[in-house]
């Protein structure tokens, strides 16, 4: 998923953003309780054929969260250094006192990713592809290209629960500051680009689950 620099939906990396967004086959999701207190979703069945119908068409809110509940989401998945690193330079993790929310809208195969801060309006972030795999998983990438990123999910009366499974963010290549943002090379020797981009999409859909408002 290629990323914008904004707000707290796409690192300026000058690829997908985070927003939810992915190379390099990614592990599967750490068991870290996600602020809503939801276990962490299996990868188990997402290779079956995918579901005639689509549950996940409609928008989707999270909860109101901030840069500690982030913090406490990543905290035993990455190394501390490695997000900390990012904080003062990407637009994915929120700055302190900030309070964000994040919007899902799948629309038949079109996925896009918003960000809200401080009840502000919402502005889009990202814009990609799904496709939903099986009742428990879809994949999610840019608008061209295969996807790159697997999202396990359930959905709860009016709750949709996320969890990353797995991610090959594609792009490997050094952090420049014109290519992906002012400070960006900062970053070359401490946080990989696909590194940066999972804790990215760790922070979006593990963070809090999401309700349906559309």
């Amino acid at each position: 998923m290629k990323h914008k620099a904004i707000h707290m939906v796409v690192p300026a990396l000058g690829i997908a953003t985070i927003a939810l967004v992915a190379c390099g086959s990614g592990p599967a999701a750490s068991e870290s309780p996600s602020l809503g207190g939801s276990p962490s979703i299996s990868a188990a069945g997402s290779t079956g054929s995918a579901s005639s119908t689509d549950p996940l068409v409609g928008v989707w809110n999270s909860a109101p969260f901030t840069l500690s509940d982030v913090e406490a989401t990543l905290h035993g998945q990455f190394e501390d250094a490695a997000f900390h690193a990012m904080e003062p330079l990407h637009g994915c993790l929120p700055q302190e006192g900030e309070t964000h929310v994040i919007t899902l809208h799948f629309d038949a195969g079109q996925l896009v990713i918003s960000d809200a801060i401080d009840g502000g309006p919402s502005e889009e972030g990202w814009t990609g592809s799904y496709a939903v795999q099986d009742r428990h998983t879809y994949a999610a990438g840019g608008v061209t290209g295969p996807p790159y990123i697997t999202v396990g999910y359930r959905i709860e009366g009016d709750q949709l629960i996320t969890d990353l499974v797995a991610e090959a963010f594609p792009d490997h290549t050094p952090w420049h500051d014109a290519q992906d943002g002012p400070g960006a090379s900062e970053l070359n020797g401490v946080v990989s680009k696909a590194l940066a981009d999972r804790i990215c999409q760790v922070a979006i859909y593990e963070t809090t689950p999401f309700t349906k408002v559309g």
